[in-house]
């Protein structure tokens, strides 16, 4: 399986969870603890690799593997190995998404800081001057 990677934007914060939302909806919301987005240093962005094995990623980041547990029209459900720490829990990915990367079962899913963020984003318009 080719290692693809999704951005994912901050769409609301509780007291306990952040909630990033990919713009497709290739990838479902994904939930993180709070006190984990400090740890990591996480901000507006992130970005969400997947990969059929956890050797694949470069080091850093939250890296955990997940297996299937149950599908919908669209997506299918990824729910966290038990003998992962368990930050993530469930994630839902793109039936489209899983096809394209030659899915076979359990998924290799790593979360790290947007690229876009640490170096400012790219800009979008010319100033005016």
């Amino acid at each position: 399986m080719k290692d693809k990677g999704f951005t994912m934007y901050r769409t609301k914060t509780t007291d306990y969870k952040v909630r990033y939302r990919h713009a497709g909806n290739r990838i479902g919301n994904i939930y993180l603890p709070i006190p984990v987005v400090k740890r990591m240093g996480l901000g507006d962005e992130i970005t969400v690799h997947l990969a059929s094995e956890k050797s694949e990623f470069e080091p850093g980041g939250y890296v955990t593997v997940m297996y299937p547990y149950d599908t919908t029209k669209n997506k299918v459900k990824f729910k966290e190995s038990p003998c992962e720490q368990g930050v993530l829990d469930v994630i839902y990915v793109a039936k489209e998404v899983l096809e394209e990367m030659g899915y076979q079962g359990e998924i290799a899913v790593q979360i790290i800081k947007s690229s876009q963020e640490e170096t400012g984003g790219e800009k979008l318009a010319r100033s005016s001057t």
